[in-house]
């Protein structure tokens, strides 16, 4: 559960620093980064309520080591989307 939570702090944290370089190639404003930034808040909300009815119901590993695969699939395949 450790690691599952540092590696979402450090995808929080790379965000935040590569916002910048993002919003120069794709040419974001001001508003657009908001929103942006705003999506890791609100995604986050948004899973804690549902994380947690799943959790009550089918137990915490069931319902967490999907999700964890699930986001390590996601932002492997944005990256290779880049390229």
């Amino acid at each position: 559960m450790t690691l599952r939570y540092v590696i979402w702090q450090m995808d929080k944290v790379n965000m935040s620093v590569a916002i910048l370089p993002m919003a120069a190639d794709f040419s974001w404003d001001s508003s657009e980064q908001g929103i942006i930034q705003s999506s890791i808040f609100w995604g986050y909300a948004a899973t804690q309520i549902v994380g947690g009815l799943l959790a009550t119901r089918f137990g915490q590993e069931l319902n967490t080591v999907p999700h964890f695969n699930l986001l390590s699939f996601w932002t492997g395949k944005v990256e290779i989307g880049r390229n």
